[in-house]
């Protein structure tokens, strides 16, 4: 079988706005054809036996009307879907010959690769009364009326929303769509009238864990090679306006679909990969103080993108205090005890601890900020906490964690913290990565950890929670690259350190500005735990995303 024939040509002429097809005589039959997709009960009558038994036979110049018994009224991003069989091993028509779906004015040659086949052609705006399917090719032998003629079966009709694209499994097919024999898929430039209006989204599958490129516009999406096979979503927020030509370039995938953006409302999570959401355009946020992600192979994991720290203050301040500030955790501190105390300029919580937060406001009845009660009724639809009706509105942690950057923070930063929070929200929701960073922190040097806690109490973290210094540990690992570790514990943090009379004395011996003894250690803490994430995820020291953007 030769995929690459299977995506048709279109012969258009001008768009009609009201469909019809041409009916002869007075034969009308309730077809044995499933019709969806109507705002009420709609019957489709065929206009012949052939048409209402939906078996047609593949005889060069019939034609097979159809005609609904009201008119339908067919909104703007609408396509009509037809599922077909043509019988196997199909070769009854001649070599110029084609079956092809006519509505009013438009003519699509169906494709005839498959033995069974979805097809979804764009239906402009109006009235749309009837459609037609007509054989074309002339016949060549006059004794072959006296045959058997092989029946093209038409099985179902739908309304859809219009989307371009394929999906190989059950074969769903659309016109501009082509494939190559090097793999590349294109959906070429569809004339204005049958394009999406409005804002598009993308998503694909693979059955390859190799990289690949979609280039929409002048914007190229590289995505990076993942140990597993996956799926991408790329949200209307980050294409172009002008996403043609669209190329998809790499191992044919399994699926590639545009469709109209799904125009989830505000605060439901958009999905993203972490690269898309350091480079998605903020005037394109739905609200003008934060978004709200949801991390796309991980959607559990929440990521709060705030538009400056005074929206991440009041959202986050009060429960970083909670969770993790030596001196406050378990307590809700009221505002003017840390309005003039520093929180966090990035983010990063687990189910359990946000569900503590939220439970000790509502059984002591304390007055949380708007902006909170915001963040709790989020992370509730989002299942991530939970309310417990039958135990009296009680808070109880979900699954999933919530992290949390700004764009206040230059892009290096926001670079850095966005790994340090992404890796924060995976030890969260993953138990083996749990295990594996407490042994690494089991198993660093004495000296080396004496170093790295008296930077965290240095920090105002409580030191005395050992989960979460295996957290920080982790993370401070994972922000950078494993080549830039040495230089980060060894010199920047133990700079610091050195910097306060009474911490000095946790340094190795040594007078700086480089600690040989530090760099090393933390060096191989970084390379084992980047090595660990590679290995499970594709990911690496430095990196969260599988997307880069260009």
């Amino acid at each position: 079988m030769n995929f690459f024939k299977f995506f048709p040509r279109l012969v258009f002429p001008l768009l009609a706005l009201v469909s019809c097809a041409a009916v002869s005589g007075e034969y009308r039959e309730k077809a044995a054809v499933e019709f969806s997709g109507g705002t009420e009960e709609t019957i489709l009558y065929g206009l012949s036996p052939d048409a209402a038994s939906g078996k047609l036979p593949l005889s060069p110049g019939k034609k097979y009307s159809y005609l609904f018994d009201k008119t339908l009224l067919i909104a703007e991003n609408t396509s009509l879907l037809i599922e077909y069989t043509f019988p196997e091993n199909f070769s009854s028509l001649p070599p110029d010959g084609e079956v092809v779906l006519k509505i009013g004015n438009d003519s699509w040659t169906l494709p005839s690769g498959y033995s069974a086949v979805r097809y979804a052609v764009p239906v402009p705006p109006g009235a749309l009364s009837a459609f037609d399917i007509e054989i074309t090719g002339e016949e060549k032998n006059s004794r072959r009326e006296k045959e058997t003629v092989a029946a093209f079966g038409l099985k179902t009709v739908s309304i859809v929303n219009r989307f371009y694209g394929f999906i190989f499994e059950n074969p769903l097919l659309t016109p501009f769509v082509y494939v190559e024999k090097n793999g590349n898929v294109n959906i070429d430039f569809p004339p204005l009238q049958y394009r999406i209006a409005g804002k598009s989204e993308i998503k694909f599958r693979t059955d390859s864990s190799t990289a690949f490129n979609v280039y929409a516009g002048e914007r190229r999406f590289e995505s990076l090679p993942t140990p597993e096979a996956s799926g991408l979503f790329l949200p209307s927020g980050i294409l172009p306006d002008d996403l043609f030509p669209l190329i998809y370039q790499g191992e044919t995938p399994l699926s590639f679909i545009l469709a109209e953006a799904s125009n989830k409302p505000f605060p439901g999570p958009v999905p993203a990969d972490p690269g898309v959401i350091l480079e998605y355009p903020q005037k394109n946020w739905r609200d003008s103080r934060y978004e709200i992600f949801s991390w796309d192979r991980f959607p559990q994991v929440l990521i709060l993108d705030t538009a400056d720290y005074t929206v991440q203050d009041k959202l986050l301040k009060r429960l970083a205090f909670f969770v993790e500030k030596a001196g406050f955790r378990g307590r809700l501190a009221p505002d003017r005890e840390i309005a003039d105390l520093h929180g966090w300029n990035a983010h990063d919580y687990r189910a359990e601890d946000l569900a503590a937060f939220f439970e000790a406001a509502r059984a002591s009845n304390f007055p949380l900020l708007p902006e909170e009660k915001e963040m709790e009724a989020i992370l509730l639809s989002n299942r991530i906490i939970r309310r417990l009706e039958n135990e009296g509105g009680k808070i109880a942690a979900g699954e999933g964690a919530l992290i949390s950057i700004s764009r206040e923070s230059s892009k290096n930063l926001r670079t850095l913290f966005m790994n340090h929070e992404a890796f924060h929200g995976l030890f969260f929701i993953d138990a083996d990565f749990r295990e594996f960073s407490l042994r690494r922190w089991e198993n660093l040097s004495p000296g080396a950890k004496r170093f790295i806690l008296s930077y965290f109490d240095y920090q105002t973290y409580d030191i005395k929670d050992s989960y979460l210094m295996v957290n920080e540990f982790m993370a401070h690992c994972l922000q950078q690259p494993a080549s830039r570790a040495a230089a980060y514990f060894g010199e920047t943090l133990a700079g610091r350190i050195a910097a306060s009379s009474w911490r000095r004395t946790v340094l190795p011996p040594g007078d700086g500005p480089v600690w040989p003894e530090l760099a090393k250690a933390f060096e191989t803490e970084a390379a084992a735990l980047s090595a660990y994430v590679d290995q499970r995820w594709g990911l690496a020291a430095g990196r969260v995303w599988r997307i880069i953007i260009h």
